[in-house]
């Protein structure tokens, strides 16, 4: 087929088009602005620190330890221990240790001893006072397991105002690409699947012959 014939084609199925991309937004839209519930994310950063000298220097051994230390809280953070400690003294009826876990994201960049501890939640207030929250608790049980005081916080947690989830703008355009992809397959599909001869192109295409001449269709009123 030539580039004219598959432009001709999209606008003989141009209806097809339309129609997808009118139900793939709208219910998109109607997902993201009533369906899904709006989720907000606070965060807060941890430095943690591993001094053995007695000279205000750290040392080497001291920042690789330091390093090691990070793995270990990562794990930490999100135990029960923890989060039951949070849940308890947050009053936060409806909450287990497990559903707040998986609502805690923690991450460290790199090598470095810098912890993003990261809450989600779907009120923004409450967001930010489980994050610091559970900073203020993870440094308490540090001191009293390890007996050492090697945490300190580099960015304390704020309200988040815009929700991390959903992102209406981004799943609209998304769902947009995806109706529009879905469009020109059926287009495809329903030529592919036409075996009838409509035009002179269609008979010397499909049975191999030549088209000598043809007969006019003439509205007689």
């Amino acid at each position: 087929m030539k580039l004219k014939q598959y432009f001709r084609i999209l606008i003989k199925r141009i209806w097809i088009v339309f129609t997808l991309l009118i139900i793939a937004v709208g219910l998109s839209a109607y997902m993201n602005f009533y369906v899904i519930k709006p989720v907000y994310e606070s965060r807060t950063t941890l430095y943690v620190i591993h001094r053995t000298q007695p000279s205000q220097l750290l040392a080497y051994n001291d920042i690789i330890v330091g390093q090691l230390l990070v793995k270990d809280y990562r794990e930490l953070i999100k135990s029960r221990n923890i989060t039951s400690e949070v849940i308890e003294q947050l009053e936060l009826k409806g909450y287990t240790p497990e559903f707040l876990a998986s609502n805690i994201y923690i991450s460290s960049k790199n090598d470095t001893r810098i912890i993003e501890m990261k809450v989600q939640d779907g009120n923004p207030q409450r967001a930010m006072d489980i994050a610091d929250k559970l900073s203020r608790v993870f440094i308490q049980k540090v001191t009293e397991l390890m007996k050492v005081e090697n945490i300190g916080v580099v960015d304390k947690p704020t309200v988040p105002v815009n929700p991390v989830t959903p992102k209406p703008l981004k799943n609209i355009f998304t769902a947009i690409f995806a109706a529009f992809a879905s469009a020109l397959v059926i287009i495809y599909l329903i030529e592919c699947l036409d075996d009838t001869v409509k035009t002179p192109e269609d008979v010397e295409h499909n049975l191999g012959m030549t088209v000598l001449g043809t007969i006019p269709v003439i509205n007689i009123k």
